[in-house]
């Protein structure tokens, strides 16, 4: 039986998949391949943060690249580094000391993938990157070897869910939608980026914090005599992807019934702007710049979080009728007070009617006053952790977790579908797929091979 080393560079997810993987597999893989491979090296950054990691005793770890390339043992790397200068001059020494690669770094095969395919070429050495091109669909390998004798002239299309690279090339290279269209009049194009493909910023770089800063989001959120504060999550980048979801169903409706397609030209920005709207209007209405207000709200009062005798407390009152509910089960008299009356007032006057509010709150646990006010039928809950929201009786009852399988980390769960159907079933995920694991529909379902076909490539190790 032949035996391989490999080594690793990186042990983050991906890596520590594959050491997994092996662990797992190994004994499949050989009967499969009459091969043994077992991984020497991996490389890695930071060695104490790695010396604890459940790890085999024949790998050893190490910081010096060196180690690797001079390991005449080793003959496949792969690469899961995911930084594509250092990874790229890493492969480079790798196909130059006739080491094979195997690279799931999508931003190195972006910049770098034809040089470095040309010299893996070069130094007759194997360069595989399926994991990291087309959604992990193995579809350049069988064209560029197991497809050599036929003559492809040109690929139609490519179904990507992402359109950052896409869009940067067509423009570099002077293809346009217009010159899609004439090969398909009804292509629909979804574009996605910070701040549109017109205009002066058209190509401004840009992550979610500065879609919420040139949003106006951020001068909005936190406290006024504090720096501005960034929402916690990601919501720049989600509103957009909800704005270009709708967009497509209606797209797709218009194609429906004209037959054309068109392009959708979706900003980050302008995305989270929409969000402001009332803002925006306050302004041009009555030229009013609204400035930070913690927990507080613009119209309403109270409405804030507040300190417990135990924890923190979000409480919302937006009418007088919630307000009198609360003051009766705070067991105070508050709307008495001219000052406290009605909502315009508290509002007006909620600098001092909020330590009124914060003593009562600091008697009473969290607990206790949701309980109190929930049977008030006030708007008040607990800020709920991670660990508390999974698994909260709530969303728990109502099947929002959902345990999905992956080949490498197992089960686990994560968030479902956030809406219910009466008639629908919601979108069933799976995980991501594995190296190959659609090879087998990409050849006969893409390329309209037999199974006879297929397992003759496979016969021949060409997939």
């Amino acid at each position: 039986m032949k035996h391989v080393a490999i080594a690793l560079l990186g042990c983050g997810t991906v890596g520590k998949g594959v050491v997994d993987l092996l662990s797992r597999n190994g004994q499949l893989i050989e009967e499969q391949l009459d091969t043994h491979i077992s991984i020497k090296r991996i490389l890695i950054r930071d060695l104490p943060k790695y010396e604890r990691m459940d790890l085999p005793d024949t790998i050893a770890l190490t910081t010096d690249f060196n180690d690797i390339i001079n390991d005449d043992e080793i003959e496949i790397v792969v690469e899961v580094m995911g930084s594509a200068d250092f990874a790229k001059e890493c492969i480079e020494q790798c196909f130059k000391r006739g080491k094979s690669v195997v690279s799931a770094n999508k931003d190195l095969i972006a910049d770098y993938g034809i040089p470095l395919l040309k010299l893996s070429q070069e130094n007759n050495v194997d360069f595989q990157f399926e994991a990291s091109v087309a959604g992990g669909i193995p579809v350049i390998r069988p064209m560029y070897s197991s497809l050599n004798s036929n003559r492809i002239e040109r690929i139609i299309g490519i179904m990507n869910g992402t359109t950052n690279y896409i869009l940067t090339n067509m423009t570099e290279r002077g293809l346009s939608y217009e010159e899609a269209r004439k090969v398909r009049p009804d292509i629909i194009y979804a574009s996605i980026s910070g701040f549109g493909q017109t205009g002066p910023l058209c190509h401004k770089a840009a992550y979610d914090n500065i879609a919420q800063a040139m949003g106006g989001l951020l001068r909005v959120t936190g406290y006024p005599d504090q720096a501005p504060v960034k929402v916690g999550v990601s919501i720049a980048d989600a509103n957009a992807g909800i704005h270009a979801a709708f967009c497509l169903m209606a797209a797709l409706y218009y194609r429906e019934h004209t037959g054309k397609g068109q392009y959708i030209d979706v900003s980050m920005m302008e995305t989270t702007m929409s969000v402001l709207e009332n803002f925006v209007i306050q302004y041009t209405l009555n030229g009013v710049v609204p400035e930070r207000m913690g927990n507080e709200h613009s119209a309403s009062a109270p409405f804030d979080v507040y300190v417990t005798k135990d924890d923190y407390i979000a409480v919302a009152t937006a009418s007088n009728r919630l307000f009198s509910r609360m003051q009766d089960a705070m067991g105070l008299d508050i709307m008495s007070d001219p000052r406290f009356a009605e909502n315009t007032l508290r509002r007006k006057n909620y600098a001092e009617l909020k330590p009124i509010i914060e003593a009562w709150m600091k008697e009473h646990t969290t607990a206790d006053i949701v309980a109190l006010f929930d049977k008030a039928g006030v708007p008040a809950a607990p800020l709920l952790r991670i660990d508390e929201l999974v698994h909260h009786p709530q969303i728990r009852q109502r099947g929002m977790m959902e345990t999905q399988h992956h080949p490498v980390i197992g089960d686990f769960e994560m968030p479902g579908f956030p809406a219910h159907f009466s008639e629908i079933q919601t979108p069933v995920r799976k995980a991501a797929p594995l190296l190959g694991a659609d090879t087998d529909d990409v050849l006969s379902v893409m390329l309209g091979f037999s199974k006879e076909k297929i397992q003759e490539l496979k016969d021949r190790d060409i997939v």
